[in-house]
């Protein structure tokens, strides 16, 4: 690629990271995530620290699709599913927000091919986090969904050991209060 196009690009993101609020906005309670206009991917969401009861980092390989997936299990919400594939203007402030999960979480990036493992909380770090889509009729039904886009693509059937584990997390941490 010649140098001027290099340049035109980069000035392309500048300009529009200048002209829509995009990336991610960190304070010390929680981190809002803003989505970019131009790429279809992930979906704007804001992040209290307080609610995560687990996070997970994802590598998915979907025929020629290799996607970088962080989720987050919330309490009582639905989860967070972020594709950190793509370098965009979006990833404005993501160094940032990692290491606000790493001061806040103690989190740390754990990875393996094709699978979506758990690297918080640390009782439950390097375990898989949902069950194996051969597991049962209901995880073949979800599979299913996902192929046919009617589930997120990163999303699956959470472990029934996991759902106890972090009920009781969740439990602890308010007794704690």
């Amino acid at each position: 690629m010649s140098e001027n196009l290099i340049e035109k690009l980069r000035k392309q993101k500048e300009e529009y990271i200048k002209k829509y609020d995009v990336g991610f906005y960190v304070n010390d309670t929680q981190t809002k995530f803003i989505k970019t206009k131009r790429h279809l991917v992930n979906y704007s969401w804001n992040l209290k620290y307080k609610d995560i009861l687990g996070v997970a980092f994802g590598n998915i390989m979907r025929g020629d699709d290799d996607s970088f997936f962080l989720i987050f299990i919330l309490e009582d919400k639905k989860p967070i599913y972020f594709n950190m594939t793509y370098e965009s203007e979006e990833m404005q402030g993501f160094d940032k927000f990692m290491e606000k999960l790493k001061d806040k979480l103690n989190l740390e990036e754990i990875w393996e091919q094709d699978k979506i493992i758990f690297a918080y909380p640390e009782n439950l770090r390097g375990k898989e986090l949902y069950k194996p889509w051969t597991n049962s009729i209901e995880t073949i039904i979800h599979e299913i969904k996902r192929f046919l886009g009617l589930k997120h693509h990163a999303s699956g059937i959470l472990k029934n050991e996991f759902k106890t584990d972090l009920k009781n997390k969740k439990t602890n941490a308010q007794q704690s209060i």
